[in-house]
């Protein structure tokens, strides 16, 4: 079986844009305008940067099976270089609001459940299965072009 590892993440996030796109994540009105840092000039300029954010915390959080991703440690993850005119950028934190906010969505999508004994957060077995479903649906788009092109 094909895992998470095995297939590009970028291909894999646009994939489960249009699965979370079917099981509707509503994001709120705030999307609009919000910047995801600190670090950013201005607010993104794709229109569905929130869906993206939940699937690559729902990805990350895949790959890390242990439990120990919070809140507190995404922003690391989601952060870039600040840009200082001629200095050298150094890497800010990303927005923690945004992560929150994005777990909170596949949470209430029971695709996300908190670990008591551990702290952090868990991919739950429905979460596990539309990830599989994502990753074997791009495996099979990817092996089709590939007969494709050897024709």
């Amino acid at each position: 079986m094909t895992g998470v590892r095995d297939v590009d993440a970028g291909v894999t996030l646009h994939t489960y844009l249009e699965f979370a796109d079917e099981i509707c994540v509503r994001h709120r009105d705030w999307v609009d305008t919000v910047k995801t840092g600190h670090g950013k000039e201005f607010r993104p300029s794709d229109q569905d940067w929130f869906y993206v954010r939940c699937a690559a915390i729902a990805r990350h959080l895949d790959l890390k099976k242990a439990g120990r991703v919070g809140v507190g440690r995404l922003p690391n993850t989601h952060g870039e270089a600040k840009k200082h005119g001629s200095r050298s950028g150094h890497h800010v934190r990303g927005s923690g609001a945004v992560n929150r906010k994005a777990i909170q969505a596949l949470e209430k999508l029971h695709i996300l459940e908190l670990n008591e004994e551990m702290g952090g957060w868990l991919i739950t077995a429905q979460g596990q299965r539309d990830l599989d479903r994502v990753t074997l649906a791009v495996t099979e788009a990817a092996a089709g072009e590939d007969d494709s092109s050897d024709a």
